[in-house]
């Protein structure tokens, strides 16, 4: 398994790998609609698409973040939903001005 950021290359090599799960994260703040839009007009194959705001956060408790993680219970469930057990290695990827970048 894999601890750190992992290149194209090897992303590449595990596209039909099915211990891998492959997740596009993509968002904007100012369009909530952007990331899904994006993932539907293309995205890594096989990847599948989380939403920042309502997978992968939880509401703000305070006004010290707009994206606080969310509830163990929450993120278990997007996970499921998103194919993701223990036992796989996820790859996780956005973009931010135009540029995609990959973390594991």
């Amino acid at each position: 398994m894999y601890s750190t950021l992992v290149n194209v290359t090897t992303v590449r090599e595990h596209l039909q790998d099915p211990a891998w799960r492959i997740v596009d994260c993509r968002f904007d703040l100012a369009d909530k609609t952007a990331g899904i839009s994006a993932w539907r007009a293309g995205h890594i194959p096989g990847a599948m698409h989380a939403d920042l705001d309502q997978d992968l956060s939880g509401p703000p408790l305070t006004d010290r973040g707009r994206h606080p993680l969310p509830a163990p219970e929450k993120l278990a469930e997007a996970c499921s939903r998103l194919g993701i057990s223990n036992d796989m290695q996820v790859v996780v990827y956005g973009q931010v001005n135009k540029q995609l970048w990959l973390v594991v």
